[in-house]
Order: structure tokens, then C-alpha cells, then sequence
């Protein structure tokens, strides 16, 4: 479920955070990531944070299948570039589940 989305002035020149909470196994969790546009299209970079902070894998998967897979820090901290252009969403394990996000 996306939780918030903004966007300050133009969507494809300028940072966009987007938040995304589930519950699993009777806990909050939350993907929380800023979107920032690159120099040219298909070249933009996004940062995010797994909230409560997990050392896991998350995985960006595009609307074509392919998949890009990043290792987050101790505080569940990632950064994941370059981001396609077009729809993608986010994958991450929390126990023995997978956790995804709503395409964006």
C-alpha cells in the first residue's frame, strides 16, 4: 500500500519520495525510497530505507520482468541506480516472506 507521494514542481526534473507500509506477521513494516531523475531518461537513481531497518536484499523489478538486486546496510539503507524508465516496483524477504511494493 503506498502510504505518501510527493512530488516538488516538476515530477521529471525533481525528487520524488514515495512511502509503502505492510504488516507481516502482525509487524509494521515500511519501504520508504526518494526517486531522483537522472541527466537523461532511464538514468535515474533511487535511495530508500526498510523501516524497521533489516539487513536483507531488495530487489527492483521492471514491468518487463528483469531485476536488479542491491544488499541494504545494517540500518536498511540501499541505493539502487541506474532505474529504467517505466513502471517498476520494489521486493524485499522480511523472515520468511517476500514483501513487495505497488507498481509506481
Amino acid at each position: 500500500m503506498a502510504l505518501a507521494v510527493r512530488a516538488a514542481g516538476d515530477p521529471t526534473t525533481e525528487p520524488r519520495m514515495l512511502g509503502f507500509g505492510a504488516v507481516v506477521d502482525g509487524e509494521d513494516v515500511a519501504i520508504e525510497v526518494e526517486l531522483t531523475p537522472g541527466p537523461a531518461p532511464g538514468r535515474a537513481s533511487l535511495v530508500g530505507q526498510l523501516v524497521p531497518p533489516a539487513s536483507t536484499t531488495v530487489e527492483l523489478q521492471t514491468g518487463g520482468g528483469e531485476l536488479a538486486a542491491v544488499r541494504t546496510d545494517d540500518l536498511g539503507r540501499f541505493l539502487i541506480e541506474p532505474v529504467p524508465s517505466g513502471p517498476v516496483r520494489l521486493r524485499f524477504r522480511r523472515g520468511d516472506r517476500h514483501v513487495h511494493t505497488t507498481w509506481v
